[in-house]
């Protein structure tokens, strides 16, 4: 794909280490989700739902699953904003959650916010655990009556999203 045609989102990954490729993706069965959802939430607020294209970082392995079956909740390790499936507004904003040397994938994905609400860090419960060991919680781990997605108010804004049939990865850039 020319750089050209990339979208503008996309461009400003310059800063990324080594763009080993850039795919457009795309899967008529999570589109088909996609714009069930998307009708489901439009008729719940009675107007068209707001999108937004984020990205969500991750290992080659495990993007190659997202994109043959979709994000899945129940594999999400990270709470610290609740639950759901966590996206970043920027590519160079994903890069803070990549862990290790190998192949990274980078997914941008367009995304149904609909109507969100500030879930951050700040907004928490104290947990104490077992051990005597003291930890925050989100006081918020779904969004709150009437919202459909969180963020967090942190200096990087974080997207929780509670149901993987409002996210439809577009392309996929792999990178070390």
């Amino acid at each position: 794909m020319s750089r050209q045609k990339w979208p503008k989102k996309i461009i400003s990954l310059k800063n990324l280490r080594e763009i080993d490729s850039i795919s457009k993706v795309s899967s008529p069965i999570l589109l088909r989700k996609y714009e069930m959802q998307q009708a489901r939430l439009k008729k719940k607020n009675q107007q068209t739902p707001q999108q937004k294209t984020l990205f969500h970082i991750t290992e080659f392995s495990v993007a190659k699953k997202i994109l043959k079956e979709g994000f899945r909740i129940n594999f999400c390790k990270n709470k610290a904003f609740g639950k759901g499936i966590y996206f970043c507004e920027t590519a160079q904003d994903t890069l803070t959650y990549s862990k290790n040397d190998k192949l990274k994938a980078l997914l941008v994905c367009k995304v149904l916010i609909g109507r969100a609400h500030r879930n951050s860090s700040d907004v928490t419960k104290t947990i104490k655990n077992k051990d005597g060991s003291i930890y925050s919680k989100p006081l918020h781990m779904r969004p709150k009556r009437g919202f459909d997605s969180m963020y967090s108010n942190s200096k990087t804004k974080i997207w929780v999203i509670p149901a993987s049939s409002r996210i439809r990865p577009q392309y996929l850039i792999l990178f070390k």
